[in-house]
């Protein structure tokens, strides 16, 4: 039998209590840790590899430009990666300009930022699941991904990307890059209209 003072709680019940407040700080380090540790699995093997891929992409036979190019290109991308995740935006909406920038075809540069959207949508969705994963969230969600919205956007993907692909084909790269151009000023002003 155990006697309490009015107004304190029980040993056991103290510790359980700051036992149970430790949970959710716990659960956020090791969600914290296991994101850093993809990351830093990336870096290793986008690092090892480089030795072999830097030739292919960068033919010029001197080897220390070819991997200097390289982490360069490594460089850009973890910018470029946290940038759009701090903004909030696709990572074709840096990509495609720094491909640009690099002199390479508009349809190439949107092709690839396409490519790399999906993997990069399939691990942030991921991420906000785990992220949310346990809290009380509202019907319909998993983790912090509400599910009806997350169909509606695969569905409308998956059924525009093949207009997108055939307008971008047909259109010349000049008006391509007027388009893209306007977008980019939208969203701009969008982002700036938020901040009042």
């Amino acid at each position: 039998m155990s006697v309490s003072i009015a107004g304190t709680n029980p040993p056991s019940s103290a510790a359980g209590a700051a036992a149970a407040g430790q949970r959710p700080m716990i659960r956020s380090i090791l969600i914290a840790c296991s994101g850093n540790a993809v990351e830093w699995f990336d870096f290793f093997a986008y690092a090892f590899t480089a030795l072999y891929f830097a030739p292919a992409f960068f033919p010029s036979g001197d080897t220390t430009s070819q991997l200097l190019n390289t982490a360069g290109i490594f460089a850009a991308s973890v910018v470029i990666s946290g940038l759009c995740s701090l903004l909030a935006m696709g990572g074709a909406v840096m990509t495609v300009p720094f491909m640009l920038r690099w002199r390479i075809p508009m349809i190439q540069a949107i092709g690839t930022a396409a490519a790399v959207g999906f993997p990069i949508a399939v691990g942030g969705t991921a991420g906000y699941i785990a992220s949310g994963w346990g809290l009380s969230m509202p019907r319909w969600t998993l983790g912090f991904v509400y599910l009806p919205a997350l169909a509606a956007l695969t569905c409308a993907s998956v059924l525009a990307a093949p207009l997108g692909a055939r307008i971008a084909h047909r259109l010349p790269e000049g008006p391509l890059r007027m388009i893209f151009s306007g977008l980019l000023v939208l969203l701009a002003g969008r982002m700036v209209g938020n901040l009042w």
